[in-house]
């Protein structure tokens, strides 16, 4: 963390110079805030799309088997969880790089509206997660016949 010395009141020639400083000040906070955010906290990368029907989330997990995580729905709030297991490399080899990151995860994502738990579908393929979930009749929009 750096001290900044500071500045005293401000005078006539510089009345904007107190927003200034404190959009520096709120820079500087947010900065520090997110320096600690790791990757971890965007995996999966996911996509929500909404549509009449259904909400669809779709969920980037290549590389993974279908076994490796679950999704679980509990008051409305769609639930991600698994972990990347580290490839074991052969005897003697070593990495010149790795970028690819390892370990558990968990996303959480609340839905925007209700949806029906007794009809949501799970498809994966090529490393690509879609879930289906199916809106409550009564959250589906309704046109009113105007008379």
């Amino acid at each position: 963390m750096m001290l900044e010395r500071y500045r005293g009141t401000t005078t006539e020639l510089e009345p904007f110079q107190t927003f200034r400083d404190l959009q520096r000040e709120m820079n500087r906070l947010v900065s520090d805030f997110f320096s600690g955010v790791s990757v971890w906290g965007t995996y999966p990368p996911m996509t929500m799309v909404e549509t009449t029907d259904d909400i669809i989330v779709y969920a980037e997990l290549p590389g993974m088997d279908r076994n490796d995580f679950k999704v679980t729905l509990t008051d409305n709030v769609l639930s991600i969880t698994g972990e990347r297991k580290e490839e074991q490399l052969p005897e003697g080899a070593r990495y010149l790089f790795n970028e690819r990151t390892t370990g558990r995860f968990a996303r959480d994502i609340r839905l925007p509206v209700d949806v029906d738990a007794s009809k949501i579908k799970a498809e994966f393929k090529n490393g690509l997660l879609k879930v289906t979930l199916p809106k409550h009749e009564e959250t589906k929009p309704k046109e009113i016949t105007i008379q």
